[in-house]
């Protein structure tokens, strides 16, 4: 059987240069499907828009600002893996090109889907929801949780709590607070802010469009 290695090495090449074909030739499906991510956030985004996929660059691209947005996004999108992210990446096109909408606004948004993953959209939902655990909810009441609170509820962030937060906090997407305990003690808790709670709302956004393409599904 030949490979892109043995092909290299046949025709004169170098043990080096076959390995950068085989590399090439392995990564192929990996850079196939960020460019059907890439089409697929671009497809939500006319949808959204109203517009031809043509006319959604072409509005994206009369401007530096917007320009750097429609930047922004594909490099974004090359890696969207999640149906979700996606459609968050598709709305931020949308609204670049609604005259009302602030580019700048939008440009940042999608500097925090790009740090975001599944895991941190799980934790934004968990705290979205109010809280019902027992332990000291005298104190944190139903709006904030502890640290450990997270994996108790969703068992598939154990270990990811402390990294999670430190990311959703460096965008201002939760903020932790402190209340006192029985014996006056400081006892931190973790709330989503109001910004936390649109960023969730933007990944949560039902596409009714669906996907472009039947081969890409939810990650």
């Amino acid at each position: 059987m030949l490979t892109a290695s043995s092909v290299a090495l046949a025709s004169g090449g170098t043990p080096e240069a076959a390995l950068m074909a085989a590399a090439a030739a392995a990564l192929q499906p990996v850079l196939a499907r960020g460019i059907l991510w890439m089409q697929d956030s671009f497809h939500r985004g006319a949808k959204k828009s109203g517009l031809s996929i043509e006319d959604l660059i072409k509005a994206l691209d009369d401007s530096p600002e917007k320009q750097e947005l429609l930047i922004k996004a594909l490099e974004v999108a090359r890696s969207a893996s999640l149906a979700s992210k996606r459609n968050a990446i598709a709305g931020a096109l949308a609204r670049a090109v609604n005259a009302d909408a602030s580019v700048t606004n939008e440009i940042e948004f999608l500097r925090v889907v790009g740090d975001l993953d599944l895991a941190h959209v799980r934790a934004l939902s968990v705290l979205s929801q109010p809280r019902t655990l027992k332990q000291f909810s005298p104190f944190l009441g139903s709006d904030l949780y502890q640290t450990a609170d997270l994996s108790e509820i969703d068992p598939s962030l154990k270990g990811l709590e402390g990294r999670l937060f430190a990311v959703l906090q460096s965008h201002g997407l939760v903020e932790l607070n402190e209340v006192m305990d029985i014996s006056e003690h400081p006892l931190p808790g973790w709330g989503i802010t109001a910004y936390g709670l649109e960023v969730l709302g933007r990944f949560e956004d039902s596409d009714e469009f669906g996907s472009s393409d039947p081969t890409i599904h939810e990650r």
